[in-house]
Formats: structure tokens, sequence, C-alpha cells
């Protein structure tokens, strides 16, 4: 396996995580609502937006700096590899972690899963 199609792969992994993000909301059903109802329906979503924003850019950080890390490489081996798959399964499991962390901001549980998956991201 080369490099770049390692790179290819772990930046195909980053968007679709990063597009995962935006399907944790959900547009507000409202009967006969008006624009005080909808807006505060939207505002509801503020932790989920909020979470929403922190992961998006951890996921581009994340991006940003695999890009950096594979620039000079030539040769994978093994470990490196490896390591790489690990650091593309925590990407991958960002917008879950994510998604709980929006629904239950109030719940230690919820923040506890969205900082160990962070924390393992960048153990690795």
């Amino acid at each position: 396996m080369t490099p770049a199609r390692l790179e290819q792969f772990a930046d195909g992994i980053f968007a679709i995580s990063a597009t995962l993000l935006v399907l944790n909301f959900a547009v507000p059903i409202l009967d006969n609502a008006g624009n005080v109802e909808l807006v505060h329906a939207l505002t509801s979503q503020w932790p989920k937006l909020l979470a929403f924003l922190l992961s998006f850019f951890i996921i581009v950080n994340y991006w940003r700096l695999h890009s950096a890390m594979f620039h000079d490489v030539r040769v994978l081996d093994h470990t490196t590899i490896l390591l790489n798959t690990a650091f593309l399964v925590v990407a991958a499991f960002i917008p879950y972690a994510t998604n709980v962390a929006g629904t239950y901001p109030t719940l230690p549980a919820a923040a506890v899963l969205y900082s160990v998956v962070l924390l393992i991201g960048a153990v690795i």
C-alpha cells in the first residue's frame, strides 16, 4: 500500500465523519406553528449545534494533522498502518459521540464518552 492511497482513504473517512455530524439535527415538526414557536424549537437545539461545531473543527484539525504527518512518508510499515487504522476508527466514531453529547448535554456519562473518544484520538 502506498502512502498516497492511505491518505486518500483517510481523507474519505474525515469527509464522511464531518458530514455525518449534521445528521444529528432533526427539523422540528410543528403543527400550525408560527415564527415564535419555530425560533424556540430551533434555539432548543443549541447543545447539538455546539457539539456539532466543536466536533467539526476537531475533525478538520485531525485531518490537517494527519495530512501533515503523512506529507513526508514514503514507505508504510505494519505499525504505521495499524496506528492509522485505530486513529481513523476514532475519527469515524466522533459523530456518534457527538450525537450522544448533544442529545444529553447535562449527563456526565455523555461528557465522559465524548471526552474519552477525543482522548483516545489525541493519544493515538
